[in-house]
């Protein structure tokens, strides 16, 4: 069970660098790099409109992570305390097998949800984009977001 706890934390972590990354580069571009070098990332990257802010990737990196140690508590204290009567009477409607579950659900929830509206989908869009390319990358010729999303 805790290979499946340990799966989604990557992905958790995965956030959390990735706003870490974001606020570097926020840093970088503005402050010393490429702005003051006169590099166009925008049109290296083919951003538009639809990159979250650094404020976005914490909080939704925050909210997966909360629900991440809520269910690995849960988890734990179902595990120990299988003979108390109590915890018996909350596995017969909540089994404790179902906690990991509960998590990748809501992870594939958010990366799968259809709105534009809500969690920033277009940049999910741009998520789905790079992530076919890199797919058929043998087969078509390369452009640099995908080569920097491989890297």
């Amino acid at each position: 069970m805790f290979i499946l706890f340990r799966g989604i934390f990557l992905f958790i972590m995965y956030s959390f660098l990735y706003a870490w990354n974001v606020y570097g580069i926020y840093f970088y571009l503005y402050g010393l790099g490429w702005n003051k070098s006169n590099i166009n990332y925008k049109l290296i990257f083919k951003f538009n409109r639809h990159y979250s802010k650094l404020d976005d990737i914490l909080r939704r990196a925050c909210i997966l992570s909360f629900i991440f140690f809520l269910n690995l508590l849960i988890f734990t204290v179902l595990q120990t305390n299988k003979d108390n009567k109590m915890d018996q009477f909350i596995m017969r409607y909540f089994d404790d097998r179902y906690c990991p579950l509960f998590i990748w659900c809501c992870y594939f929830g958010y990366i799968l949800f259809p709105s534009y509206n809500v969690f920033n989908g277009l940049g999910r869009k741009y998520l789905f984009k790079v992530l076919l390319s890199i797919l058929v990358s043998p087969f078509y010729n390369l452009e640099f977001r995908t080569i920097f999303a491989i890297d």
